[in-house]
């Protein structure tokens, strides 16, 4: 399972070069000057040009992009992820100040899914047609028709605004003050997780009613199981399968909805600096903090591959080929 691990992620590196690539030249192609942005007011005087073609020199912004872009890889590979265009602070140092708020924002929303959607999803399937499995799919359908920063704006205004039951934005650390964070953290989680359950909730129901016909869980009926561990020990493990790779597939989802929900609750993580950076065009930060994002999304989908291998056996056996 090792040589498994270690030869996904080499084949990650064409994939994490050709997203440094496109953000790269996406980000120098777009309107607008840093080096005039950084200079203000100042850049648009004529007395001031000599002064603005220093500063575009100094950040290389008088290269081609292909050369600018080989400094870039140069810098990273010596450790060196460049200076905020805006701060002056080390891009690293900003990032790694913004990555444990996202990450707590996404284990939230994850723990809300999972939690809500598949004893609901479970229940759906072996109920099926009844009164509680229209309820489920009633959720799936608005949940995924729902856009998430209309939810949001939503639960700001009733549970903020009329109720003031929660505050309305703002970010707090779980280990500062684990009550405080959790009661700022409720509704970002549930506006960012409401549509990842409603996607497990889909397709772990239609797995478990594709599962629960099998001829297997007739057998292990006809052995004299109990119900509970027939849905646990056998349906629930096999129909987890696939799902797991909807799971893998949905972090890049919560990823880029996190961008927005940061906004919309003034979260301050890595999606909340990523969009600053693109109106203030901190090059750094953006093509550093993509670049991050990317690297996560591989190790989450390493993460699913492997557990594969602990759902099935047949999975496993082949680790070793």
């Amino acid at each position: 399972m090792g040589r498994y691990a270690a030869r996904r992620l080499l084949e990650a590196i064409p994939t994490l070069f050709i997203v440094s690539a496109l953000v790269f030249g996406l980000m120098r192609i777009a309107p607008g000057d840093p080096a005039a942005m950084q200079m203000g007011r100042e850049a648009a005087r004529p007395e001031n040009a000599e002064k603005l073609a220093a500063l575009r020199s100094e950040m290389k912004l008088d290269r081609s992009i292909p050369v600018q872009y080989a400094y870039w890889l140069s810098d990273l590979a010596r450790g060196d992820f460049g200076t905020s265009y805006r701060s002056g602070r080390p891009v690293i140092d900003l990032i790694t100040e913004k990555i444990p708020a996202t990450v707590q924002l996404l284990v939230g929303s994850m723990i809300l899914a999972l939690a809500f959607g598949t004893p609901l999803a479970i229940l759906a399937a072996l109920r099926r047609g009844s009164l509680v499995d229209r309820g489920v799919m009633a959720f799936v359908s608005a949940g995924l028709a729902v856009p998430s920063f209309w939810l949001g704006l939503t639960l700001i205004l009733l549970l903020s605004v009329r109720w003031k039951m929660l505050p309305p934005a703002g970010y707090v650390s779980v280990l500062d003050d684990p009550w405080t964070a959790l009661k700022h953290m409720v509704m970002p989680a549930v506006t960012l997780g409401v549509y990842l359950a409603a996607t497990l909730m889909r397709f772990l129901r239609a797995d478990m009613i594709e599962v629960m016909g099998t001829d297997y869980i007739r057998t292990a009926r006809a052995k004299g199981l109990r119900s509970q561990r027939v849905v646990t020990g056998h349906a629930m493990r096999n129909a987890m399968v696939p799902v797991l790779t909807i799971a893998g597939l949905e972090i890049g989802a919560l990823l880029g909805g996190s961008v927005i929900i940061e906004q919309v609750f003034g979260w301050s993580g890595v999606g909340w600096l990523i969009v600053q950076a693109v109106f203030d065009r901190d090059y750094p930060i953006v093509q550093t903090a993509v670049l991050f994002v990317a690297v996560g999304l591989v190790l989450v989908n390493l993460l699913v591959d492997l557990a594969y291998g602990w759902l099935n056996p047949r999975v496993r056996a082949s680790y070793g080929r």
